[in-house]
Formats: C-alpha cells, sequence, structure tokens
C-alpha cells in the first residue's frame, strides 16, 4: 500500500482511539464525582462539529490576510 495512505489510515485511527479513550476517562471521572457524565463519543462529535463548521471569517478578509502573509514572508 502506498505510503501516504498508510499515515493517514493511522492519523484516522489514532484520533479515533484518542478520542474514545478520551471519552471514557471523562466518563470514570464523572462516574467518581458521583454525576452521569458525557456520552463516550462526545469528545469525536465535537470534533467533527468544528471541522465541519463554516468560517467566521469573510471570504475577502481571508484574501486579504493571506495576501498580507503572503508579502511578510517575502
Amino acid at each position: 500500500m502506498n505510503l501516504m495512505a498508510d499515515i493517514l489510515i493511522n492519523v484516522i485511527i489514532a484520533f479515533l482511539a484518542g478520542s474514545l479513550l478520551l471519552g471514557l476517562h471523562r466518563k470514570v471521572i464523572a462516574r467518581v464525582q458521583l454525576r452521569p457524565g458525557p456520552p463516550i463519543i462526545q469528545h469525536l462529535l465535537h470534533s467533527l462539529k468544528f471541522f465541519f463548521k463554516e468560517s467566521s471569517f469573510q471570504k475577502l478578509l481571508q484574501c486579504h490576510f493571506m495576501l498580507v502573509l503572503l508579502l511578510f514572508w517575502l
């Protein structure tokens, strides 16, 4: 298999495993404090919501910002 595909698959697996472990950790901490706590996949859902959320910047403002960054690096 392609090296980039292997890397991408490993990053996705690490993200999913990390999200589930963080959710499990939050659930255990909540149980220690005698409360129900969030669902185990809550961190994963928040990450996906953040990834698909539309940007609050205007498109024109983004172009000006990128132009300033490009001029700064030159």
